[in-house]
């Protein structure tokens, strides 16, 4: 009777040994869910993105991420990399050749295909992203490989426009900027105005400057953006030399006309940055300013006085 209960107590054991067993190995597999991409982020040193008809092509440097020899936006290019890297792989949603082209992840019907590169131009990967199963979600299949997976990925996410990568700040000041002259266009040693720092308080043609409103406008210099790179060029409507941390750094700002002689267009160049870029007009129209901008009012006037 005994060796019966002891052989039913260790069978019962046996059974939950093994239960345990295979829910721990569930968990496992579910932990280590395999992951969409082989990559490793210090392998890549390029990165194309295309579709059926336009591509742009990203290169890491020594020190920071370019396109087309132009500053990259290395925040949201890593961004972008590391969010590929950490998409899962779980399960496929298909794998048959009719279900890419419904997909539109085949090699001749894709809407985005990224392919990724080592030091010495070998391919490291390449994929497919089609079309959207859910929000923020998209189609992706790995070239070479038939089974395609729905990832977190959207393809707006990938332009095809350099301006798309490009790091809008580019042309900003980073250094402390005690002068500001802006120059006449046409006469180019002739400065129309001038905004210097002298012992911590701004001046303006010699007057006191309103120093809120002097500190304002050197602070957008700083914060200055531009909105892609120009395809041309316009006419010169002014030269703003700057003096930031004793380097000098010269601005200068150009018109594009319409036809009917009204300005459409501002574009930036600077001393600084290789490149001419379009820049939106509220920027441009608060670099032009006048002497009364940063005058200060009359009521501040009398107060000092």
């Amino acid at each position: 009777m005994n060796s019966k209960i002891e052989w039913l107590l260790g069978l019962v054991l046996a059974q939950l040994a093994l239960v345990g067993l295979i829910l721990f190995s569930g968990s496992l597999a579910q932990d280590e869910s395999p992951m969409f991409s082989d990559l490793k982020e210090n392998q890549i040193k390029a990165i194309v993105v295309s579709d059926l008809e336009s591509e742009v092509r990203i290169e890491k440097g020594e020190a920071q991420w370019s396109v087309d020899d132009y500053l990259g936006d290395a925040d949201k290019i890593t961004g972008i990399v590391e969010k590929i890297l950490a998409l899962d792989a779980a399960w496929p949603v298909a794998n048959s050749v009719s279900a890419a082209e419904r997909f539109e992840v085949a090699t001749d019907k894709y809407q985005r295909k990224l392919s990724f590169y080592g030091n010495e131009g070998e391919t490291l990967e390449s994929f497919y992203l089609g079309t959207s199963p859910s929000y923020q979600r998209v189609h992706a299949r790995q070239a070479g490989s038939s089974d395609i997976f729905s990832v977190k990925l959207s393809n707006y996410e990938f332009g095809l426009k350099k301006d798309d990568w490009l790091d809008k700040s580019l042309a900003k000041i980073t250094g402390d900027i005690t002068e500001v002259h802006l120059v006449a266009p046409k006469e180019r040693d002739s400065v129309k105005r001038s905004l210097v720092e002298r012992d911590g308080v701004w001046e303006i043609e010699g007057q006191l400057a309103d120093q809120a409103s002097a500190k304002n406008y050197v602070t957008r210099f700083g914060n200055l953006r531009v909105l892609g790179i120009a395809d041309g060029s316009g006419e010169k409507v002014s030269e703003v030399k700057l003096l930031a941390d004793g380097k000098e750094v010269v601005y200068s700002l150009f018109a594009v006309f319409d036809n009917e002689g009204e300005i459409e267009d501002y574009i930036l160049e600077s001393s600084e940055v290789k490149g001419s870029f379009r820049v939106a007009t509220y920027v441009a129209e608060q670099i032009l300013l006048t002497d009364t901008d940063l005058l200060p009012s009359d009521s501040e006037e009398g107060s000092e006085s």
